[in-house]
């Protein structure tokens, strides 16, 4: 049983990091900086840097938030 809740937070830290790789690859191809980011979102540097690398715990919404001024979506699938 404590193997099979293993498994679900590493998976769910792998989904949050590439989520955060997928934001600052689309932030950094469209020549945004981290600043010119959180200015667009009304928040914190330190806060884009928290979505990106997956520091702490962020929310849904924050991450829906930040694509979606990115122009891009989050789309989440349940199986």
């Amino acid at each position: 049983m404590a193997d099979k809740k293993e498994d679900r937070y590493k998976m769910t830290e792998f989904i949050q990091e590439e989520i955060g790789a997928l934001l600052r690859a689309t932030r950094e191809d469209q020549g945004i900086t981290t600043e010119k980011a959180a200015q667009m979102m009304d928040v914190s540097v330190e806060e884009i840097v928290k979505i990106e690398k997956n520091i702490g715990v962020v929310s849904i919404g924050l991450l829906q938030r930040y694509a979606e001024v990115l122009g891009k979506k989050i789309q989440l699938k349940f199986f």
